[in-house]
């Protein structure tokens, strides 16, 4: 009997079987529907408005740096770094483990992290606070910085570079 059922083809189909294939749903064409606002990074608050494009400073795209008041370092004398515009470093020579303030004169900015570059492997940022109708962000400078000029970056309202000196 098993045999019988073997050669019979115990679940084997008719050779008159058809198979057909499942059409897969047709596409839509419908965009899909509008997100809201992404939260910006320091409010977490959804945006009024989004920027079309960068904004300038000032007509400073094109505008060189400007060599500023000389300090000494490591025995050299070196320039401070003027790179004009609506940001302000007083003082703009430090020695390291003393604070400078980055004071943004800029019109309608109302959110700026400072960032300090090439002094430590970790980041060293700052969140600019109102101060008499400007933006100020105060920063130590890290006790083992070398002497030199530092580049700040400025990013948030307004995207921005200016430099601070060290001096030894």
């Amino acid at each position: 009997m098993l045999l019988a059922a073997l050669l019979a083809g115990c679940g084997g189909g008719s050779r008159d079987k058809t198979t057909s294939v499942a059409k897969p749903p047709p596409a839509t064409t419908n965009p899909p529907p509008p997100q809201s606002p992404q939260p910006t990074a320091t409010t977490n608050t959804p945006p009024t408005h989004h920027r079309r494009k960068p904004q300038p400073l000032e007509n400073t795209s094109t505008a060189p740096l400007r060599a500023g008041s000389t300090y000494q370092c490591g025995g050299s004398a070196l320039k401070t770094i003027d790179a004009r515009g609506p940001i302000k470093v007083q003082p703009p020579v430090v020695q390291p483990g003393h604070t400078f303030a980055v004071t943004i004169t800029a019109k309608n900015v109302h959110t700026v992290v400072v960032s300090l570059a090439g002094v430590s492997l970790k980041p060293i940022e700052a969140t600019a606070k109102p101060d008499h109708g400007n933006l100020t962000a105060t920063i130590k400078m890290p006790a083992g910085a070398g002497c030199g000029n530092k580049l700040l970056d400025i990013e948030g309202d307004l995207t921005a570079e200016a430099f601070i000196g060290v001096s030894q």
